[in-house]
């Protein structure tokens, strides 16, 4: 009971400081907020189920736990709802978002009917709250002020610093243990697979905003650089494979007419910048020797792609894709409902129910074909809408380089979702939410001009009907 008192005083106060923010018009403070949590708790943690049930990233009581964005998110949302905000004018992303999200609930009713795990079930549920209250907490409230330069290039500073620590704490083969109250134990050593693509989202958005400013600061394009090259130094190949989209599409972005009227940093200079700041890495890492008499690039190569449990990964990938097809074709249009899982086969491990570790598969799994159109749908209004705004004259370089990057950004989280279970990873889940809500809003800023011209017309009209 103590215990329940303690959350119920602690949520009170926290929804009066959103309603205070939600009445001063500052809602993308909540924003800032969420994604900052999302980010310390990958520093600390290498995976979300290695967070203490009980400590300050996972509370609860009365033997119910919560990730922090599950609390977070709807309060701010109540908040914004109390303060009888007007509504903001729907895009076709929350409409297709909208209709996914609905088309979950469903499912959640056919996998708990179907006998499918209720735990499981309701874990992959609550993907409705990231992904759409992600998405209705940023495309609610007004995006500028996350694109100011000073907060940008303050961002960068910090997590850069956080970046350097953890290529460290790499090159000399340690982990980082401490223990803090409301923490407790924590082990920060290498970057996760979930900090990198964090990290990496984070990077582009820096990076494309910061050249479009009319004097880019160079502490700045290399900080971004510096956070954007993480999955690097991840373990994991899916963000590599981020990193590798996110660079081919850049690539193709900087040849464009759009670019070299929107980027003031020449793409030369910017092709200098990568060279110097990739050969200095390289230099170091091939200089650094570490276990084995193997230099710290070679054995991050060898972990990464040629590593026996990257060899043990991909067979059991294999495997996975191959039970997943095979129940997809028995239920191809409704699915198997919420809850619904293969059975991973590996050596020297008893069986155990998993992810296909597929976006695509996962989706039909459980949601059939009409989730994965929905899913589908969302993301390509959204990756419209922001090409869109990238390549309209009308919007100012800021706003359309911050568009490119958000869905760079959505496009990094979905290559990474074709080799690992996205959607059952809450961090993921909630930024791509967020940069969808990013993509939404950016494209109502430029609305209000096209809007407000309208009703000076109008005024107008009336008033020179009023002198006749």
């Amino acid at each position: 009971m103590v215990a329940l008192a303690v959350v119920a005083l602690v949520g009170m106060l926290g929804f009066m400081w959103l309603v205070q923010l939600e009445r001063a018009g500052r809602g993308h403070v909540v924003v800032a907020v969420v994604v900052a949590e999302l980010v310390v708790e990958g520093i600390l943690y290498g995976y979300q189920g290695a967070v203490p049930q009980g400590s300050l990233f996972y509370p609860g009581a009365g033997g119910l736990r919560f990730r922090i964005p599950e609390l977070l998110i709807p309060l701010a949302l109540l908040a914004r709802a109390v303060t009888r905000q007007r509504p903001r004018a729907m895009t076709a992303t929350g409409l297709w978002l909208m209709a996914y999200c609905a088309w979950l609930v469903a499912e959640t009713y056919v996998g708990l009917k179907g006998g499918n795990d209720t735990t499981t079930a309701l874990f992959q549920a609550k993907q409705v709250l990231y992904l759409g209250g992600g998405y209705l907490l940023v495309a609610g409230s007004s995006a500028a002020p996350l694109l100011r330069p000073g907060v940008i290039r303050r961002w960068i500073a910090v997590l850069s610093l956080v970046a350097v620590g953890f290529v460290g704490l790499t090159v000399v083969g340690h982990g980082l243990r401490f223990s803090v109250p409301g923490i407790r134990y924590v082990e920060a050593n290498l970057v996760s697979s979930d900090l990198a693509s964090l990290l990496l989202v984070v990077g582009l958005i820096g990076l494309l905003v910061e050249m479009a400013e009319r004097r880019p600061r160079l502490p700045t394009v290399v900080g971004s650089l510096w956070l954007m090259a993480m999955p690097l130094f991840s373990q994991k190949r899916a963000p590599v494979l981020s990193l590798a989209v996110a660079a081919a599409a850049l690539g193709l972005a900087g040849f464009g007419r759009t670019w070299r009227r929107r980027i003031k940093l020449p793409m030369l200079h910017l092709l200098g910048i990568v060279v110097l700041t990739v050969a200095a890495a390289a230099a170091v890492a091939i200089g650094v020797v570490g276990f084995g008499g193997r230099n710290l690039f070679e054995a991050r190569v060898q972990a990464t792609f040629t590593g026996s449990q990257q060899k043990a990964s991909s067979t059991a990938r294999l495997s996975l894709g191959e039970e997943a097809v095979t129940l997809i074709g028995q239920r191809p249009l409704i699915g198997w409902g919420l809850g619904k899982r293969v059975v991973q086969v590996t050596p020297g491990l008893p069986p155990f129910p998993a992810s296909p570790h597929n976006l695509v598969l996962d989706l039909l799994l459980v949601a059939g074909l009409p989730g994965l159109v929905l899913f589908a749908g969302v993301v390509v209004s959204a990756a419209r809408i922001g090409l869109r705004d990238w390549a309209s004259p009308r919007v100012d370089d800021r706003r359309a380089a911050a568009s490119l990057a958000a869905v760079l950004g959505v496009a990094t989280l979905v290559t990474k979702a074709m080799v690992e279970p996205l959607l059952e990873e809450f961090k993921l889940v909630t930024m791509l939410g967020l940069l969808l809500g990013l993509i939404a809003g950016l494209a109502r800023l430029g609305l209000r001009p096209k809007l407000e011209h309208r009703i000076e017309a109008a005024a107008l009209d009336q008033a020179a009907a009023g002198g006749r």
